[in-house]
């Protein structure tokens, strides 16, 4: 059956949302055909930034009498060198103009959000790909020994990402869940991290203002939630933690911990607020890490199993983690993704372990 036939079979409230995601399915082939076809490559690794590449895409949309408002170029102008370095403009202004003549997409989005669409695409594919070649890997910094694993329910697109990205001063490690399914889910994180600092630690105040750059794009997702939990690592070694519903154990003394209250803030999507009534220059609660304590930061595919008898259960921390805190990183890494054999995973996981060594 195809896709399109398993449309007329679904329920109307969601024949709506499953019809946008092949719209975006379509957003994305249109855009690595031209890719392919320009020799442009999908994961740029040299750190290449084509000037001012928005101003020429939106000078080649011009030339067709087509016009990309102010607004939404400021917006994308604000994302962090990271995302800039997959646009190309060329590609983008020959993928808007051919999407903006398919009937099916412009009934269901405005040039504005075609264009953002593949800004975020751009920069999706490149952390898909980041995703797959660090996940499982260690990373020392310091005193501190970091890795994660993380897996996408179907195919190489979701909502999950975990970023670690060392900066003047120090490191940032970053998990976050973004709304939707698949590639458009994709497409949310993609934006959201592009929004982020990526050159130095990350304040309250960082989190608040990229998602109101977020909101300015329009993007059709922006009205979902998006949960983030991170960690910032001084050069000297001072550890604290940010969630914005996101979620954060802490293995200590033989005990599990994930109640940081002063940390935990409405989650994204809902204007950000700072319930704690936090200083904008807040870089989260200081945690006091010894050796062999960790920090597990991971989403809620982590926690949330179906199994015939029991449809949804949601697992704690101290369940899940109970028992390993003499695991080393990898060990506890392994043994927290492993799915038993009687349950099965409905939903995108992330799990990432900071271990003080």
């Amino acid at each position: 059956m195809s896709p399109l036939e398993q449309l007329e079979k679904v329920a109307p409230e969601k024949k709506e949302r499953l019809d946008v995601d092949l719209l975006i399915d379509k957003m994305y082939r249109t855009l690595t055909h031209y890719m392919v076809e320009d020799n442009v490559p999908f994961y740029p690794d040299q750190k290449v930034i084509e000037k001012d590449a928005l101003g020429k895409m939106r000078d080649a949309l011009r030339s067709d009498a087509l016009t990309v408002s102010d607004e939404t170029l400021e917006a994308l102008n604000g994302l962090n060198n990271e995302a800039k370095q997959t646009f190309n403009s060329q590609v983008m202004a020959r993928a808007t103009k051919e999407l903006w003549q398919d009937p099916e997409i412009k009934k269901s989005f405005s040039l504005d959000n075609i264009v953002v669409v593949l800004v975020g695409l751009s920069y999706a594919m490149k952390l898909e790909k980041q995703i797959e070649d660090s996940s499982g890997k260690e990373k020392i910094f310091g005193d501190f020994r970091i890795s994660y694993e993380s897996r996408q329910f179907m195919g190489s697109f979701g909502g999950d990402v975990a970023v670690i990205h060392e900066h003047q001063d120090g490191l940032t490690a970053i998990v976050l869940d973004a709304a939707g399914k698949d590639i458009n889910a994709s497409v949310n994180k993609a934006l959201l991290l592009g929004f982020l600092p990526y050159d130095r630690q990350i304040k309250f105040a960082d989190i608040v203002e990229a998602e109101k750059k977020l909101l300015k794009t329009n993007f059709y997702e922006t009205n979902k939630f998006i949960t983030m939990a991170l960690v910032n690592i001084g050069n000297d070694g001072y550890t604290s933690v940010v969630s914005c519903g996101g979620t954060i154990a802490l293995q200590q003394n033989g005990s599990i911990y994930d109640d940081f209250e002063q940390s935990k803030l409405v989650f994204l999507g809902y204007e950000g607020r700072d319930v704690a009534e936090k200083d904008s220059s807040w870089t989260g609660e200081r945690v006091n890490l010894g050796s062999g304590d960790k920090l597990i930061l991971y989403t809620d595919g982590v926690q949330d199993f179906y199994t015939p008898k029991l449809r949804n259960r949601h697992l704690s921390s101290d369940e899940l983690f109970r028992g390993k805190e003499t695991k080393d990183s990898r060990e506890l890494l392994v043994e927290t993704a492993r799915i038993p054999e009687s349950l099965s995973r409905r939903d995108d996981y992330t799990v990432m372990v900071i271990e003080k060594v």
